[in-house]
């Protein structure tokens, strides 16, 4: 949970973020390409990697961006298409990979719930 923009209200990971709301920010045309950049290349590192321990640490850093994810509707339906994959790995059974598969369900959890 984190203070949100200084007013000592709580934002949980796991609420919906209003798509409009990131628009009313003054800053939003300066803020939403860098944040569409770095959304697009945190799935893509998820796509690429192979090694689970990376794996589990990118989608466990994840939890907090994943709410900001509502402006952005096709990054949010390619971000879960690849937790899905990485869930359901069926090569992959060792005990690394299961923190990989935990996380990845706990991150489209979350995406479910967060986005409209």
């Amino acid at each position: 949970k984190k203070d949100r923009e200084g007013t000592g209200e709580w934002a949980d990971e796991n609420k919906p973020v209003s798509p409009k709301l990131p628009a009313r920010s003054r800053r939003w045309t300066e803020v939403r390409p860098v944040l569409q950049s770095f959304l697009k290349s945190t799935l893509h590192v998820l796509e690429e990697a192979k090694e689970p321990d990376l794996l589990a640490f990118v989608l466990k850093n994840l939890s907090g961006y994943l709410p900001l994810m509502s402006p952005f509707p096709k990054l949010a339906d390619a971000a879960l298409r690849v937790m899905t994959r990485l869930w359901s790995a069926p090569l992959d059974t060792s005990e690394e990979y299961q923190k990989v598969r935990l996380q990845a369900f706990l991150r489209m959890r979350q995406l479910a719930l967060t986005q409209p």
